[in-house]
């Protein structure tokens, strides 16, 4: 059986997994044995909201923001 729900309002992490050599979508949960479900990109334009404010956008990169880093 497929498993289909809309994903307005989930919260999760955009995360690189090398094993696989691509970005996924990464919610954690009781739902699995392994305590998350990676979910595959495959729309095309997927809208993003960031909500860490450990991050900041500098020199066209989304980077650890000066506070994050101890810098400031």
């Amino acid at each position: 059986m497929i498993n289909v729900k809309p994903p307005m309002g989930q919260q999760g992490y955009l995360i690189y997994a090398p094993d696989i050599d691509k970005y996924v979508f990464r919610v954690y949960t009781n739902e699995s044995e392994k305590g998350f479900i990676d979910y595959d990109l495959s729309a095309e334009a997927i809208k993003v909201e960031i909500i860490d404010n450990r991050v900041t956008l500098r020199n066209n990169q989304i980077t650890w923001s000066d506070k994050a880093l101890g810098l400031e």
